[in-house]
């Protein structure tokens, strides 16, 4: 999901992130070993190593996972992100933060054109209560060139309607999707990449008032590689066309001979 900072919301966010730089802090601990959920073979590309992590769960332990593992479609990637979520109730703080990393790979005769990720989610304040009750999702995609080592190219996610909701501004209950793009061809003239290393990086942040509670979670996401095809080679006729051309042109040429005579 792209993140757009909704303008009524720039002073919450701030907030926002105060309170999650405390909780990354007090949630350091609970990092535990990445899953790996491994190798994923498309139509022109493959998916390797394909891996989640977190700073505040422990994505290894049963259960455990927060974008679960992947069902392949053509060239997308498909999570259900099934426990991908933050949830807070009577003047407690929920953040959780989840990153995919991967290696994605085109098959030969193709190249990597633009990397895409798609998400969606919903929120639900409840209460009586102010901007202290709120919900702010945000991340961002970066890839980085493995083929001729240029560098990393990110975009952050952005979300719509907004990404910081509050009982405060009004808000109860809604879906956010979003999306982050990053076109190597069309925005950064890289022409011919073969290899990527994929990072993506998602966060949930619900914090509340005495008497109120705050719930923000992912429903769905996608990861899609949009790959086109590089020049065909040299075209090898078949042996019955070899045979044509070697009549037609013993023909031209005994033809041609026949003209000087």
């Amino acid at each position: 999901m792209h993140w757009i900072v909704a303008r009524r919301n720039v002073g919450r966010l701030v907030c926002g992130i105060v309170l999650f730089v405390v909780a990354a802090v007090t949630v350091s601990a609970a990092k535990a070993a990445p899953l790996v959920h491994g190798n994923f073979s498309g139509v022109t590309v493959d998916f390797l190593a394909v891996t989640e992590d977190s700073t505040t769960d422990d994505v290894s332990a049963p259960g455990g996972a927060l974008y679960g593992a992947p069902t392949l479609v053509n060239d997308t990637l498909v999570f259900s992100t099934p426990n991908f979520a933050a949830s807070a109730a009577g003047g407690s703080s929920d953040f959780v933060n989840g990153t995919l990393t991967l290696q994605i790979q085109a098959k030969p005769g193709f190249f990597i054109e633009r990397i895409a990720i798609s998400e969606i989610g919903d929120y639900a304040l409840a209460g009586i209560g102010g901007a202290g009750t709120s919900v702010s999702i945000f991340g961002a995609l970066t890839v980085s060139d493995l083929t001729f080592s240029t560098g990393n190219y990110s975009d952050p996610i952005s979300f719509t309607p907004g990404d910081s909701f509050s009982l405060g501004a009004g808000d109860s209950a809604g879906v956010v999707s979003g999306t982050a793009e990053v076109d190597l061809v069309n925005d950064f003239f890289l022409v011919g990449v073969t290899s990527v290393g994929i990072t993506f990086d998602n966060n949930l942040l619900a914090n509340s008032e005495a008497g109120t509670t705050a719930t923000i979670k992912k429903a769905f996401e996608a990861l899609q590689s949009i790959t086109v095809s590089t020049s065909p080679g040299p075209i090898v006729p078949e042996p019955s066309s070899l045979a044509l051309a070697s009549i037609v042109c013993a023909s031209l040429l005994g033809w041609s001979i026949r003209r000087r005579r």
